[in-house]
């Protein structure tokens, strides 16, 4: 006998009822870090647009894991976009940790924001690249060290990403 299951609709329409509440909190939250701007640039082009943008759906609707992914993408695709738009040919080969540097040394991001980025990296990287359950960095080790629930730890990650995300973002706006 095959089992019974909800058909598509009946899911949407649980899922829509159950996270609604939820999802109008993050879109209020997000608004928040929305900068007041009459235009925007991307330098990243078209792709960093879209990686900004399903950041931004992802956020809301509470996943975190693609949220973060997302952000951190836009963030190093924009770094490249306005340090290889400067003339930095290299920039188009570059990692994370040499588009930072270059955009510190030019002044366009603060040794602060520099230290943000590296700690959204560290957060970041255990999630997309395995870990053993007790490494340090690992996403259940840091809730068991933090007694935090785990997905209420990459709630609070995520928002951290976005932060960085709307901060460069605020930068290429007027």
């Amino acid at each position: 006998m095959k089992p019974e299951f909800i058909t598509a609709e009946q899911w949407l329409d649980a899922e829509d009822r159950g996270g609604r509440a939820g999802r109008i909190e993050r879109l209020k939250w997000l608004e928040a870090q929305y900068p007041n701007i009459s235009w925007q640039v991307f330098p990243g082009g078209w792709m960093a647009r879209t990686l900004f943008e399903e950041a931004r759906y992802s956020f809301v609707y509470g996943q975190y894991v693609a949220s973060i992914a997302l952000a951190f993408a836009y963030i190093e695709r924009t770094l490249a976009g306005m340090l290889y738009a400067a003339g930095e040919d290299a920039a188009r080969r570059a990692n994370v940790s040499q588009l930072v540097d270059s955009a510190v040394a030019r002044g366009w991001l603060t040794a602060s924001e520099r230290d943000e980025i590296s700690i959204a990296r560290g957060t970041r990287n255990p999630m997309l690249h395995y870990r053993e359950l007790v490494a340090e960095d690992s996403v259940e080790n840091r809730a068991l060290t933090g007694q935090q629930a785990p997905y209420d730890l990459i709630e609070s990650d995520a928002r951290h990403v976005m932060i960085i995300a709307f901060s460069l973002f605020s930068r290429n706006a007027a």
